[in-house]
């Protein structure tokens, strides 16, 4: 009977300052579905808690708008002005013949790349030298449209992982809300906005982030000539009941 007792005290304080403030947890990104770790300090004397956070990035490598681009250069890859078809191939053609032939023979190549493993892997080299062959035969707008897509449809599926690593200070606007406290940085003047709150069915201690920024002087251009009223300041919520998201990594590069 005490030992039931005091589960539930403990239970009933973490519950309490878990409502006061978030602490900890584990949320996924209801856009993209990158996963995020949270863990907070307890509120210092002027009421502040200091969240660091740690994000885990998947993105692919293409896009569809990526594959559009690369068809209309299609025209100007058959004209070859700067010989880069030529050099395809002659020296990439020979360059993959020559690996197949030593993966076919469980061979190392001279870089000190092995083998694959993976049977399919085998299957795909094989289909690039099919592909890129055929290409240079021809010498036709279907034959560098079909390697253009399958070099597409092999970037599309894979993903580059990151790790974004931050910190951010929180003030309590007022019960179950933290607002991100900072001044706007960088030539852009981007303000955080994120917060904390707690929704509905949370059972007073399963706090939701949403990760926010304002552009403060749109005005502004970063490196890459790039306007800082096209960054994105469209709100990302990472909640625990998202669901299961779709993520088209068939890849990791």
């Amino acid at each position: 009977m005490l030992a039931a007792r005091l589960a539930i005290l403990i239970t009933c304080s973490f519950a309490n300052a878990a409502l006061g403030q978030p602490n900890f947890g584990s949320l996924i990104g209801s856009v993209d579905g990158d996963p995020i770790q949270f863990e907070c300090t307890t509120a210092d004397a002027s009421g502040r808690i200091r969240c660091d956070f740690v994000q885990v990035l998947l993105s692919s490598e293409e896009h569809p708008e990526d594959l559009e681009k690369a068809l209309a250069t299609i025209p100007g890859i058959l004209a070859d002005a700067d010989g880069s078809l030529n050099g395809m191939c002659q020296d990439d053609l020979a360059k993959v013949n020559d690996a197949l032939a030593k993966f076919e023979l469980g061979q190392t190549l001279e870089d000190g790349t092995v083998p694959p493993t993976n049977p399919e892997e085998l299957g795909y080299l094989r289909s690039i030298f099919q592909t890129l062959d055929a290409m240079c035969r021809d010498r036709s707008s279907e034959g560098v449209e079909a390697f253009l897509r399958m070099m597409h449809d092999r970037a599309s599926q894979t993903c580059r992982p990151s790790i974004n690593q931050y910190s951010q200070t929180f003030v309590e606007i007022w019960e179950g809300l933290w607002v991100t406290e900072n001044s706007p940085t960088g030539t852009c003047g981007i303000l955080q906005t994120s917060q904390f709150s707690l929704p509905e069915g949370g059972a007073g201690f399963l706090w939701e982030y949403t990760a926010q920024k304002v552009i403060t002087n749109k005005a502004g251009v970063i490196g890459g000539g790039v306007a800082c009223s096209a960054l994105n300041e469209t709100p990302i919520l990472y909640t625990w009941k998202s669901g299961p998201q779709r993520i088209n990594c068939v890849y990791i590069d």
